[in-house]
Parts: C-alpha cells; structure tokens; sequence
C-alpha cells in the first residue's frame, strides 16, 4: 500500500501495521504454544531490506516495527526454547516482483539459505 504519513488517510497507515506488525504476532501467538508442546523449534521471520531505510512511508515503518517486533520476540521466546530468526530479503523472483526490472533471488534460494542458517 505505502501509505504517506503526512497525506494518506490514518486508517491507510494502520492497514499497513496490521498486515506487517499485527499479522505475523497474531501467527507467532497461534503457533508458540504448539511449538512450546513440541519441545521447542524455530520460528523465521522474513522481513523486507525496507526495514532499514524510511524509503517508502507507512510501509517501511510497519516493517521496521516487524523486525523490532522479532528482536523482542528472540527474547521472549528463549527461554521456553524457541529460537527466533529475522531475514532481511530485497527482491525475490514471486508474482509480487514480476513487474520489476532488477536482479531477484530465487524463491528457493533464500529458502534454502535461511534454512542454513537456521541449521
């Protein structure tokens, strides 16, 4: 969406942090005790590389939240043994990229990748 924080409509910007904050805390919440049932495991976050800069308004600033939203999860969840992982991705190869005109990862690649990492 992107909204514009001085322009856009608030309701616009809270869109945005609902899908990229709210959504994925409400997914963690769902699965912590599951994975907690299970002895412990991993949850990986995939983040934007907008995360970092305040390129694009409301949309930069939901995914900073998200990946701030991580680091505290990291702590929250260690000591009931889950292990809490961000990944920063810039443009991976999807239908959401298509239109773009720059070099992409592959979908499989970071996949692959992220799970190394996890490893």
């Amino acid at each position: 969406m992107n909204a514009n924080f001085i322009d856009s409509p608030v309701d616009d910007v809270r869109r945005e942090f609902e899908t990229n904050f709210y959504g994925p805390l409400l997914v963690t919440r769902a699965f912590v005790p599951v994975i907690e049932r299970n002895g412990g495991g991993h949850i990986l976050n995939v983040h934007s590389v907008l995360s970092w800069i305040g390129l694009v308004g409301s949309h930069s600033a939901s995914k900073a939240a998200f990946w701030s939203q991580t680091n505290s999860l990291r702590l929250d969840l260690k000591p009931r043994g889950i292990e809490v992982t961000g990944l920063h991705v810039g443009y991976v190869g999807t239908d959401l990229t298509a239109g773009i005109d720059a070099p992409k990862s592959t979908a499989e690649s970071v996949a692959a990748q992220a799970l190394d990492g996890i490893a």
